[in-house]
């Protein structure tokens, strides 16, 4: 009898410690389609996130000028025409997944231009807010600026979260002023958990 409770007993810490998992994961975006309708935006669900308010573009580094994203085909890009259509950027985390820890993520701001004109980097600063499910309430954030060097071009900048981004559902990032700039991230890094 008492092997059979211990075996039970087993059994249920086996199933709890599966269920519990977390997935490391960085998305780089780079097998998504890029998108040339730039007011346009629907969420969409890659590697186990939810985007809202965000579209994924493509880079020709050939380009003069311009932000550069970390890795190289693909970023996702929100800006004040997106944003008036669908609202603040965030992440989510999508079923199966209860919450995820966000690590870490590259931006970088462009002026906005017109088609055939040379983009431009320039400073932009973004607050990252965590939020829980159970309640909605803020529980961590982390400011970032974003300061290109000289010149027309230049790489992200890597923006490491602080420990308290861990176990959260929903994630903002707000730009300080979006009107006047276009705010890419790439490579975005975090834990998925079950």
């Amino acid at each position: 009898m008492r092997y059979t409770t211990y075996g039970l007993l087993a059994s249920v810490l086996l199933v709890a410690t599966i269920y519990a998992t977390t997935t490391e994961i960085t998305s780089n975006f780079d097998n998504l389609p890029g998108s040339v309708a730039l007011g346009q935006s629907k969420p969409f669900v890659y590697n186990g996130l939810t985007f809202s308010s965000w579209v994924p573009v493509s880079f020709s580094l050939s380009l003069v000028g311009g932000i550069r994203p970390k890795s190289p085909k693909i970023a996702i890009l929100t800006s004040a025409a997106i944003q008036s259509n669908s609202g603040t950027p965030f992440f989510t985390a999508a079923a199966p997944y209860k919450s995820f820890t966000l690590l870490d993520f590259y931006f970088g701001c462009n002026v906005p231009t017109q088609e055939g004109v040379v983009d431009k980097t320039t400073q932009c600063s973004i607050l990252v807010s965590g939020f829980r499910k159970s309640d909605g309430k803020e529980v961590a954030s982390a400011s970032f600026t974003f300061t290109p060097p000289q010149g027309l071009t230049a790489q992200m900048i890597e923006a490491v979260l602080p420990d308290s981004f861990a176990g959260v559902y929903n994630v903002t990032v707000v730009q300080a002023n979006p009107v006047a700039q276009s705010l890419y991230v790439d490579n975005v890094h975090y834990k998925l958990s079950k």
